[in-house]
């Protein structure tokens, strides 16, 4: 997996997105529930494939604000296994 577009993935986050595209499902939450992740499209260019994926975090950013939901994008290209 090559990271395209967006910030640094953890490899939690990588196995995460591989798992959801080798298994065809388009979203996918951690166990804990505190990340979720959704194939937001997938396009074939060159014979490789791309994916745009929206990354939701649950959690206390701010002190005092409660439980708060950050949404990133990342897009990737898919090399390999």
């Amino acid at each position: 997996m090559q990271l395209i577009n967006g910030y640094h993935l953890t490899v939690t986050e990588k196995r995460a997105i591989n798992t959801m595209i080798d298994n065809g499902w388009t979203q996918a939450g951690n166990k804990n529930r505190t990340k979720y992740y959704t194939i937001v499209q997938g396009w074939q260019e060159s014979g490789e494939w791309y994916y745009k994926v929206k990354i939701e975090s649950r959690g206390t950013f701010t002190i005092g604000r409660g439980i708060e939901t950050q949404s990133d994008f990342v897009t990737i290209k898919k090399t390999g296994k």
